[in-house]
């Protein structure tokens, strides 16, 4: 059975700046989207236009601020945060524990 486990603030600091500096070296030698992620990049954008649409029914974006810069916003988050995602999921190590 899968347990919540709090992990504490310095691995999941340490998680999204590996992964950040991980997507930044593996997209050094400009790899397509999909090989680095997995998924095309149309999907992506596609389902953040649907979320950026929605969110738009909901409330309007602060003056300045583009439904075409909160895509790329939302794709970014989804880079970033699928990376941070799996690394941030690691079993606790024993110093965690």
């Amino acid at each position: 059975m899968v347990t919540w486990s709090d992990r504490p603030q310095e691995v999941l600091d340490n998680a999204l700046e590996t992964a950040v500096q991980d997507l930044n070296t593996e997209v050094r030698d400009q790899p397509s989207f999909e090989e680095v992620f997995g998924i095309p990049m149309d999907a992506v954008v596609k389902h953040a236009d649907g979320a950026v649409k929605t969110s738009q029914l909901v409330r309007e974006f602060p003056e300045g601020i583009s439904r075409e810069s909160m895509i790329k916003f939302y794709v970014f988050a989804f880079c970033v945060g699928t990376r941070f995602g799996r690394l941030s999921a690691q079993p606790p190590t024993e110093k965690e524990r």
